[in-house]
């Protein structure tokens, strides 16, 4: 049976409201793509919000948060001595016949697989492997196993086919009989690799309560409710800098990832303190002196830029709670109903021409070019895992279709040897609707407006994630203009361009 933590105020916890209430500032601010918040400490929930049209109830995409999901696996094994650290990867897959590269793939163990050392210069493409095992044994080594760091989630792939191999259970299947349900963690699933092994490097989905259990059990040296989930001494292990010269290979300057890595979870700046670590800001940060945890999801991809905000005031605010904190925390409840992420939909719209607008383009076929697009959000497709017989059927988007119904407007699209429909909100009220595509199908929210120079701009956003897609259309002689293009981006960098379609207008 599912259930919930226990709640406090701030006061109560020893947090600093007004803490608190200076990090949202810079949050709204900054413009910050947050998606939900919650702060523990003690074991109970001190304070929880969530940015609309993201709930707190819903399961958000997890990405590389995963992976410590993926070395608690691990370690429950190691304490049952079902497998060792200094084990081979390739003693548990003796049926491909692979090079040795001379001997280095005996040397690729399942601790340099928990602690990215693995020796590959790169990482394995993850587009066209039906075969991830073969991929990854295949791959060239070239550092000596266990001395170079290579952040590579194959690699925590990897360890999740040998829990599989060893259990007889995909990796989300063993957890949750073994931790999940024991804390009262339901519906938890993983995005499979293409052979239909759990990924374990990422994949999986979980609500922002589910996340905070997970720091609240490693807070608790793995115990809950007075039961043992995971051995105390593999957590103490786990979240303890187990190789140092760690880093992020697409950002080598950011502070927080030079800090040292422990098995399949980041050690911080902060002293005695670890973070499970999602693309795009699924953060499950563990402050152990505290007692304490920040939660996040997110859809910020300079993720430093976060970090660095529960560094300036988060933390502080865990070292006490204001004298008289009851107005700031009655405050700070007022406040969650008025919480939305900012839609980049740009703002200048013509009332006076919508309804024209909406005549010249309602009913007609947008018909595309020989293209790779799709109507699921770019980002999205490229982060998925996808067999040889996905990458021969990507036709690209054939086209779009606006149509008028009794329930408002419709998005029609043949997309990638998919047919489908979206209901669309006509402003910045998204309605939600599911697409369906060839790397799975998604709940999305879809909203569309006209600009004042007369473009339409629509935006499709996952539910359960933060990638969205954004398309601008403006007619051309006879013909249409498509822009797209897709999200999150980095705040660093700016907006991307896009891609531009010349595009047919059928009646």
């Amino acid at each position: 049976m599912e259930s919930r933590l226990e709640r406090c105020s701030l006061k109560e916890a020893g947090i600093s409201a007004s803490g608190v209430q200076k990090f949202l500032d810079e949050i709204q601010t900054g413009g910050y793509h947050l998606h939900s918040l919650m702060l523990t400490r003690h074991g109970k929930v001190a304070y929880e919000c969530s940015w609309k049209p993201y709930q707190l109830d819903e399961v958000h995409l997890m990405h590389s948060f995963t992976k410590g999901l993926v070395a608690t696996a691990i370690g429950i094994l190691e304490g049952e001595d079902r497998i060792s650290l200094e084990d081979s990867l390739i003693s548990y897959f003796p049926e491909y016949q692979v090079d040795d590269q001379d001997g280095k793939l005996e040397k690729i163990t399942i601790r340099t697989l928990l602690t990215m050392s693995n020796g590959h210069p790169d990482v394995p493409d993850r587009h066209g492997c039906d075969d991830e095992v073969r991929t990854f044994l295949e791959y060239p080594i070239v550092h000596e196993p266990g001395t170079v760091f290579m952040y590579d989630s194959m690699g925590t792939n990897m360890l999740a086919a040998v829990v599989k191999r060893v259990t007889g259970y995909n990796l989300f299947q063993f957890l949750r009989f073994r931790v999940l349900e024991p804390m009262g963690i339901y519906g938890v699933d993983c995005d499979s690799c293409t052979s239909g092994k759990d990924q374990g490097g990422g994949g999986s989905r979980l609500k922002t309560e589910d996340m905070a259990k997970i720091t609240i059990l490693y807070l608790n040296k793995g115990k809950w409710n007075g039961k043992q989930l995971v051995p105390e001494g593999w957590i103490e292990r786990m979240t303890t800098m187990q190789f140092e010269k760690s880093m992020d290979a697409s950002n080598p300057d950011w502070e927080d990832w030079k800090c040292g890595y422990g098995f399949q979870v980041w050690m911080c700046q902060i002293p005695n303190t670890f973070r499970f670590d999602g693309m795009f800001g699924q953060f499950g940060i563990v402050l152990k002196d505290y007692d304490a945890s920040v939660v996040t999801t997110c859809g910020e991809a300079y993720t430093e830029a976060v970090l660095r905000l529960v560094w300036k005031y988060l933390v502080p605010a865990m070292k006490g709670a204001d004298e008289d904190s009851e107005q700031t925390e009655w405050e700070l409840e007022q406040r969650k109903a008025s919480l939305h992420i900012a839609w980049p939909l740009e703002h200048e719209t013509v009332p006076a021409q919508t309804e024209k607008l909406w005549t010249e383009l309602l009913g007609k076929t947008i018909m595309f070019p020989e293209n790779q697009a799709s109507v699921l959000a770019e980002s999205r497709v490229n982060n998925c895992h996808t067999s040889t017989w996905t990458e021969q059927h990507r036709t690209g988007i054939q086209s779009l279709r606006l149509e008028q119904t009794d329930g408002g407007i419709v998005l029609c699209f043949k997309d990638n040897c998919n047919r489908g429909s979206l209901p669309v909100g006509d402003g910045a009220e998204p309605k939600r609707g599911l697409l369906c595509s060839l790397w799975g199908d998604y709940e999305v929210w879809t909203a569309a407006r006209w600009l004042s120079d007369g473009r339409l701009c629509m935006q499709i956003r996952m539910v359960n994630g933060e990638y969205y897609q954004v398309f601008t259309m403006k007619k051309e002689n006879d013909g249409i203009v498509v822009q797209i293009y897709s999200g999150p981006w980095d705040r660093r960098v700016g907006r991307p361009e896009g891609k531009e379609y010349h595009c047919s207008l059928l009646q």
